[in-house]
């Protein structure tokens, strides 16, 4: 059997081996010392044996070296191998030549090639829509490029229930009840951003909801009376605009204000039941950002004045908030947040009413995923940590981004 090997001097490092091999040599000094005897059938099988096990160990220490970076031998060429044998040198040999997955920078979103020098990114679109930064995006922690455009159906569903005592009445007796209001609010609203220049971005929200409310008065464990009502009506539209006003550089986080006008074009209350709208609201925030890839920590703080209305004015409220994302995988992203809102005292006139004023606290957890080019799937679950906080609430919403530059809607140009 003749071999030829690819590599640096490949005969020199099998001598070698062969030479160093305790079973080699064992074999050698066998065959010396046995001149006086013929070796036996069973004595040849062996040394063949253990022959051929040296030669495979030996071809696998030299694909070792191979491995390691030996630069081969020019006009080398590799050994022949058998048809049974091949499959798996291939598949080998594929490994190695493939080249590994170009990592991804998660502060810009760029993948860096294989082809470029240390340092250099290559923008990569896939990369670029990672689904950190389309979750900073829903909740207002980024701004989206000039003329990209998210347009976002959400899905909310919150339930809440209030309990308070009460006096009931029934066959000329008074006796203490408990009054309780269950309240599920579903709620669609359609979102639009879109990317103006000078690191600005506008937002116009459409709301629509549906309530059912029920009223139980209870006396003891026995329902002593029981209403039903249900209402529905477009919400109050928002429009608003937001401005970069720091990039993160350092530990300087990235800024964005944001100035928001909720109209009173929604409805108030229908059949009795309110709806929460009908106010004009001018809402003032900011939000800070900083990264410390893969988590994304994200504060911001909010101030809300209601004008008033038919003599009513709701109060202000203080909005705080702080949260951290994790970019789980390119495609997918996991976040928590805690909302709390100081609200002041309703006023009717100039009377204050007390008792108006609350504190709401919740907790959020979200899950967000890429779900195709341009497309983004957000799950959002909330539970209220006060008692003027709903229970609970549900939250689905969908993605859609395309370039208004690209489709031709702004006139030709390069995105």
């Amino acid at each position: 059997m003749r071999m030829t090997w690819s590599g640096p001097p490949l005969w020199l490092m099998t001598i070698a081996m062969l030479a160093v091999s305790p079973g080699w040599t064992s074999a050698v000094a066998a065959a010396e010392t046995s001149t006086d005897a013929q070796p036996t059938t069973a004595e040849l099988l062996r040394m063949i044996r253990e022959r051929d096990a040296l030669i495979v160990d030996l071809r696998r220490r030299v694909e070792a070296l191979e491995r390691q970076g030996a630069p081969p031998a020019s006009g080398a060429s590799r050994p022949p191998q058998s048809a049974a044998a091949e499959p798996a040198s291939s598949t080998t040999r594929d490994s190695r030549n493939e080249r590994p997955p170009a990592p991804t920078n998660e502060r810009t979103g760029a993948r860096k090639s294989a082809a470029t020098t240390p340092g250099q990114f290559d923008v990569d679109e896939e990369a670029a829509e990672r689904a950190l930064e389309r979750a900073l995006v829903i909740t207002g922690a980024l701004l989206l490029p000039v003329g990209q455009v998210d347009i976002q159906p959400a899905f909310t569903y919150i339930h809440s229930e209030d309990d308070a005592p009460t006096v009931f009445t029934a066959q000329g007796s008074q006796l203490i009840a408990s009054h309780r209001i269950r309240r599920d609010v579903f709620s669609s609203e359609l979102f639009l951003r879109l990317g103006l220049p000078f690191d600005t971005q506008l937002e116009v929200g459409i709301p629509y909801r549906y309530v059912r409310q029920q009223s139980v008065t209870e006396v003891g464990f026995s329902a002593r009376a029981d209403t039903d009502a249900h209402a529905s009506g477009l919400g109050d539209v928002s429009l608003g605009l937001a401005k970069g006003l720091l990039r993160e550089r350092g530990w300087w986080p990235d800024l964005i204000g944001r100035v928001t006008w909720d109209t009173s074009w929604g409805k108030n209350s229908d059949h009795g039941v309110s709806l929460g709208g009908g106010f004009n609201e001018l809402q003032t925030s900011l939000t800070l950002t900083k990264r410390q890839d893969p988590l994304v920590f994200v504060g911001s703080a909010s101030y809300t004045t209601t004008l008033e209305k038919d003599n009513l004015k709701p109060g202000d409220q203080l909005g705080l908030s702080v949260g951290v994302l994790l970019a789980a995988s390119p495609d997918t992203s996991l976040r928590a947040v805690l909302n709390q809102t100081f609200a002041d005292k309703l006023k009717i006139g100039d009377r204050a009413i007390g008792g108006s004023d609350r504190v709401v606290a919740t907790l959020n957890f979200g899950a967000s995923s890429i779900i195709g080019h341009g497309k983004f799937l957000d799950l959002t679950a909330g539970v209220g940590l006060t008692d003027s906080a709903p229970d609970y609430s549900l939250g689905l919403s969908f993605s859609f981004r395309f370039g208004l530059l690209k489709s031709g809607l702004l006139g030709a140009g390069t995105q």
